[in-house]
């Protein structure tokens, strides 16, 4: 988008731009909770599968990792989150690409070697599943949001739920046994 403006990226431009993002996003944590919610069943997933020995709970997204932090906390979806383990828009512009970060920084930080097999995103829209797809993880759709069931098993998701409510079906869509745990 700055090339397009002829905007030049230097001088700190976008260190300073993300500074005033995370500012503007603490500003509007108390709007966000007022308005905003969190969605069915994610706070009873999350839950689920805290209690889950081998599971690592992180977070891969587009936004900078102190707005999504800002974000889960207003809904208190945060506590079970691994945010060192995650990946950012800030360390990637390709979401794909931020598959392999999350898989190293989790590696590093649990002192495992994760493979791909081993990684699932779960998102509700095509670029999620995208992202996933092109990282090499599991790709597991969720229908809360804009795009329905069908549209994110065509965008190429290996599971598709219609929400999280059902915290046992998103385990068995993460190879979980939910008998057994």
């Amino acid at each position: 988008m700055l090339e397009a403006a002829s905007i030049r990226a230097d001088d700190g431009l976008l260190d300073r731009f993300e500074d005033e993002l995370i500012v503007a996003m603490a500003a509007r944590a108390d709007e966000l909770r007022e308005r905003g919610r969190a969605l069915p069943g994610a706070a009873g997933a999350l839950e689920r599968l805290a209690g889950e020995p081998n599971v690592i709970q992180s977070l891969l997204t587009g936004n900078l990792e102190r707005n999504a932090l800002v974000k889960l906390s207003a809904f208190d979806l945060a506590r079970h989150i691994d945010f060192g383990s995650g990946a950012y828009g800030s360390d990637h512009r390709v979401r794909g690409e931020l598959v392999a970060i999350a898989r190293r920084r989790a590696s590093e930080r649990h002192g495992v070697e994760l493979e791909l097999d081993d990684i699932a995103l779960v998102g509700d829209t095509p670029l999620d599943i995208a992202a996933a797809r092109e990282g090499g993880a599991r790709a597991i759709g969720v229908a809360t949001g804009p795009f329905d069931e069908e549209a994110l098993a065509a965008a190429g998701a290996d599971s598709v739920l219609p929400s999280l409510a059902d915290s046992s079906a998103l385990l068995r869509a993460l190879g979980i046994d939910p008998v057994s745990s």
